[in-house]
């Protein structure tokens, strides 16, 4: 079998960071919305470099796509 990726390889190297994210997580109880969230979306709107764009944070990959099909007025039989 040819290897494509070493995923062991690349948790290995991410491992401490995302131990302590998720220990800060569980400790402050902040699983929906709250702190983390706000910072999540504070740096993906600098990275997008638009002062006039806000981002949501929103669940799950499919609550995003209903959003933004609502946003664009997009409905039943588009």
């Amino acid at each position: 079998m040819i290897q494509l990726a070493n995923l062991a390889r690349q948790h290995a190297e991410l491992a401490g960071p995302l131990r302590a994210a998720i220990d800060e997580v569980f400790a402050s109880n902040a699983f929906i919305s709250g702190p983390f969230v706000e910072r999540f979306e504070r740096a993906f709107t600098a990275q997008l470099g638009n002062p006039a764009v806000r981002t949501i944070g929103v669940s799950n990959g499919t609550a995003a796509i209903a959003l933004v099909l609502e946003a664009l007025g997009i409905g039943a039989g588009d």
